[in-house]
């Protein structure tokens, strides 16, 4: 079956506004379209030392493909592209992010150290969830709008992980800070990413002598020099940060009673959990698949299918003992907790809930084929 193409016909016209800078890969300029009057970032890919032009424009390449999978408010995002493969060429049309780099931020509003802190990783989340790292994380990588937002950028050394050797690669940058111990054995992957990170937001802290930041631990638990102490991803990071928020919350004791009834009883019903297992993160999705399971049993007086809602939280393997019996009103009390939680506090809870179940043991998931 032969494919159709189409063709656009009319060209996209732009309005040249400013330079913005100019790195190893090619230029950056700022660009106005007074069609939609929105301002936008192109970046040309332009190298500066003709010897690398081919290898570089790989990296050029390897750029849009990883923005494009990307979706998430903390991190720049793509708009379109041109790429004149002939020439070894191309653009990349993206966001204009108004704001500043997140040292400059912080030295004007400390304040929001601990939102900026949240949200960064919240951002290293997503590129995690979809195995890219990002390889160059340093201040001026990382801007703050406004409105307090941040915004993860420059994506031109990063690299999608398509298998376990790809961990092992690494590139050579000049680093910013003390070089982990990582390094020592060519190795660079998330839990290098969560060092960086945190040796970032360490160093901003102790320069800025910000003195309200609230993840004190989480924070030191990061830049552990030895990666087997270390905080091994920023999903289990994340997991941290809403247990801490978990603890601090205003929820009422008999909230408290309800969550705690069910987890305990979803955690005793775990027996072991697969290594590469993750969990699912949406607390209203995750709302919607409880409460049509609870609807599918509700007039059994024990809930006879436990797997089933370990599955709405856990994306992976698992063991779990078919015996243990929950009385299917600590279900239904949950799932009424839930419906009265905003969207936040959903999400606070099943985090809470997968970082209760990721402290379960671990095995191999990997060592039999099914």
């Amino acid at each position: 079956m032969n494919e159709k193409v189409i063709t656009f016909l009319k060209s996209k016209d732009y309005i040249f506004k400013a330079e913005l800078g100019r790195g190893s890969c090619g230029r950056t300029v700022l660009l106005y379209d007074p069609e939609i009057d929105q301002n936008f970032v192109c970046k040309k890919y332009d190298p500066q030392f003709e010897e690398l032009k081919i290898t570089l424009f790989e990296n050029f390449k390897r750029e849009i493909k990883s923005l494009y999978n990307l979706n998430h408010v903390n991190i720049v995002r793509i708009f379109n592209y041109h790429m004149y493969n002939e020439e070894l060429t191309g653009y990349i049309l993206m966001e204009y992010i108004e704001g500043t780099d997140i040292e400059g931020h912080l030295q004007m509003y400390p304040e929001q150290i601990n939102s900026i802190f949240e949200q960064s990783v919240g951002g290293f989340l997503h590129l995690e969830d979809k195995n890219i790292l990002h390889r160059d994380i340093r201040p001026l990588n990382i801007l703050v709008t406004s409105d307090g937002t941040v915004k993860i950028i420059d994506f031109g050394f990063t690299k999608k992980i398509r298998s376990t050797d790809d961990f092992q690669k690494s590139i050579s940058l000049n680093w910013w800070c003390e070089i982990p111990q990582d390094f020592n054995s060519d190795q660079y992957d998330f839990t290098t990413e969560v060092y960086f990170l945190g040796k970032l937001f360490e160093k901003i802290i102790n320069d800025l002598e910000i003195d309200n930041f609230k993840y004190k631990n989480i924070l030191r638990n990061m830049c552990l020099y030895k990666p087997s102490e270390r905080t091994c991803s920023f999903s289990k990071v994340q997991s941290l940060l809403y247990t801490k928020k978990f603890e601090h919350d205003d929820f009422t004791r008999n909230q408290t009673s309800i969550y705690r009834d069910f987890s305990d009883n979803i955690f005793k019903s775990i027996t072991r959990v697969g290594i590469s297992a993750k969990y699912y993160q949406d607390g209203e999705s995750i709302e919607k698949k409880l409460s049509k399971l609870y609807g599918e049993i509700q007039l059994e007086e024990y809930i006879p299918s436990i797997n089933k809602i370990i599955r709405c939280f856990v994306n992976g393997d698992f063991f779990y003992s078919s015996n243990t019996e929950i009385h299917i009103k600590v279900f239904k009390n949950f799932l009424e907790l839930l419906h009265e939680c905003s969207v936040d506090r959903k999400n606070l809870i099943f985090r809470n809930l997968s970082s209760k179940i990721d402290s379960l043991p671990k095995y191999d998931d990997e060592e039999v084929p099914f």
